[in-house]
């Protein structure tokens, strides 16, 4: 996006997949749509999920894809944002006015459920698959575990003490980034070895490499096989992964 607002090529239709990336008002992404979108006529975002958890995610998809709809977010914070003083910060407590976020969404949303569309779509057909994790990712998985309830007391006692928010949302950062380095120990332990943390490098990538069997994947080896099998009749496959990084391994 950022190299098209260079170019400022002149585009009449504007299509934005996964909207609800878009949610925070004041991310690059958001701020770089904004300004895209500003002198195209046209614009039509696509998501699935227009609100994931909060009605004021929804204000930053709209300040990307219609500023006039919500307005200032200070207005749409006056009438739809609860918030109380807790002595040091206003804390959201809750919502008012749905009705009228609902009013407003008439206006510019167009849904289809699956009902809509089931007849334009082949029937899908679920298969889970099971392997059992190596000893090696055992171990290591029940180290992050205990990194993970550590950083959660640590979490639950910066609330008793009324921490600063700054503090809270970075350890709120620490237990997320524990629970994202559990699902790639699942993937593959070499992703490890591979992640743009030079920490992470350090001390999880050193541990893989020196361990035996360490890069071992009972779930990749399973995926080499599935996806041997599909290519065997003649078929065709397409592999999504939550780790870009795993195309590499």
């Amino acid at each position: 996006l950022m190299s098209m607002q260079k170019l400022n090529p002149q585009i009449d239709l504007l299509i934005v997949d996964e909207a609800h990336k878009l949610k925070n008002r004041a991310g690059k992404m958001n701020q770089a749509v904004q300004e895209l979108s500003t002198t195209i006529p046209y614009k039509i975002f696509l998501t699935g999920t227009p609100i994931m958890n909060r009605p004021e995610e929804l204000y930053g998809v709209f300040q990307a894809a219609d500023s006039k709809a919500f307005g200032k977010f200070s207005a749409f914070a006056k009438q739809h944002l609860n918030y109380q003083y807790n002595g040091r910060f206003n804390d959201l407590i809750g919502y008012r006015r749905l009705d009228k976020i609902r009013d407003t969404l008439a206006e510019h949303f167009l849904r289809r459920t699956d009902k809509e569309v089931e007849m334009d779509l082949p029937d899908k057909v679920e298969v889970n698959e099971y392997v059992e994790m190596t000893d090696f990712q055992a171990k290591l998985d029940k180290q992050l575990l205990l990194e993970y309830d550590s950083a959660m007391k640590k979490l639950e006692g910066m609330y008793r003490n009324n921490a600063p928010q700054q503090q809270i949302e970075a350890m709120k950062g620490v237990l997320q980034g524990t629970m994202n380095m559990r699902i790639a120990l699942f993937d593959s332990p070499e992703l490890f070895t591979l992640s743009t943390s030079e920490n992470i490098r350090d001390t999880y990538g050193t541990i893989v490499e020196s361990a035996k069997g360490g890069k071992e994947s009972p779930k990749l080896n399973r995926l080499v096989e599935l996806v041997e099998e599909i290519v065997d009749n003649n078929h065709k496959v397409i592999i999504f992964s939550q780790f870009k990084r795993m195309v590499h391994v």
